[in-house]
């Protein structure tokens, strides 16, 4: 009888599964462009690395975004007119930052300006002086993960950023390292660590896809997560609680394959490179703000284009539409309720654009 029973409730949960899937309404868009803006770019060329590094924001009235291949944070204003940039070939006492690396995350907090570099330094930026730095206390044979989180909460006086083991190896990268951690902002000693890679990710030597291994946005004390081949999208309170976990719909055009190499990704002769490929959600994640709904991207290797994801969770509603702009695409973490925006960079031109895109 316990076991007729048993049956009896695995069945009603497939069932009820089942429906909560087949609920969700899906379309295919147009690609209709509401606005491109040529960004004021000049000497500071922000090129294809910026799209692929993903370190961007557009909370505060403008789109920021640190090019790796000038070391700077550019900021343009709406109409794409270069209104700032700071690095250390322009900010005074900048003696204690690093030459040959780019801040790998940003925050702005009021009128100054937080750097973070990936030897572990925050340094704050006040009309162009170093005024203050810290020294995160990263853990021995640790690095800074590569798309690290950097997410300072004023209010606990902490930061929240990305650091792993130091290995070759998937395997033991995603094995023996949590995705985040928390870093006291005042003596720059850890807190605590937390957080699972996926178990998908603990099974090979090395995943090819994007240049990072986490997209994120920060929302006021929340922040959202998504581990590029898979599509759960992870939401947190910036203390560490898991605050909710929501299915995105999968493309019909994303390969959901996860392939992993045997060696190292660049002893791989080009010829074979495509066996490896993934269809990863390399463009980033965006969001409605104060809404539950959402924008991803990915690059479709049988389409050859990106493409662009709408999903509206409270109404069960998903959008996709192949971006016709032969460019790489980073998503802006915050959109608007039927488009969004996204930098578009081409390794073929000297013009960078920033899209705005509607999605009905």
């Amino acid at each position: 009888m316990h076991y007729l029973k048993l049956v009896g409730i695995l069945l009603v949960c497939i069932l009820q599964s089942c429906s909560s899937q087949s609920s969700i309404e899906k379309k295919v868009a147009d690609f209709k462009i509401l606005k491109k803006i040529s960004l004021e770019v000049d000497s500071l060329y922000p090129n294809t690395s910026t799209g692929h590094y993903g370190i961007v924001n557009n909370q505060f009235g403008s789109f920021d975004m640190v090019a790796p291949n000038l070391k700077m944070l550019l900021r343009f204003d709406s109409s794409g007119k270069l209104i700032d940039f700071l690095g250390k070939e322009n900010l005074r006492n900048n003696f204690k930052i690093p030459d040959i690396v780019f801040p790998v995350g940003f925050e702005i907090v009021g009128d100054t300006t937080l750097l973070f570099y990936p030897n572990g330094k925050v340094y704050f930026a006040y009309q162009k002086n170093i005024v203050g730095q810290i020294d995160l206390q990263i853990p021995k044979n640790h690095i800074v993960t590569r798309g690290t989180s950097f997410f300072y909460n004023p209010q606990k006086q902490t930061f929240l950023v990305s650091i792993g083991i130091d290995s070759e190896k998937a395997e033991d990268f995603f094995s023996k390292s949590k995705p985040f951690s928390l870093f006291d902002a005042r003596s720059g000693s850890l807190i605590k660590q937390f957080g699972e890679y996926p178990s998908e990710y603990k099974k090979g030597f090395f995943i090819h896809g994007g240049m990072t291994f986490i997209e994120k946005l920060r929302e006021n004390n929340y922040f959202y997560c998504l581990y590029p081949h898979l599509s759960n999208l992870y939401k947190y309170d910036l203390e560490g609680t898991l605050i909710e976990t929501i299915k995105l719909p999968e493309s019909s055009l994303r390969d959901t394959s996860i392939r992993f190499t045997e060696v190292a990704w660049e002893k791989i002769p080009s010829s074979q490179a495509y066996r490896y490929f993934n269809d990863t959600y390399r463009g980033g994640i965006a969001k409605v703000k104060g809404k539950n709904i959402f924008y991803y991207s990915f690059y479709s290797h049988a389409k050859r284009k990106e493409i662009i994801c709408r999903y509206d969770a409270d109404q069960k509603l998903f959008t996709e539409t192949i971006a016709n702009t032969n460019s790489f695409i980073r998503l802006f973490p915050f959109a608007n309720n039927n488009s969004c925006y996204f930098l578009a960079t081409n390794p073929q031109s000297d013009e960078v654009y920033i899209y705005e895109i509607f999605m009905d």
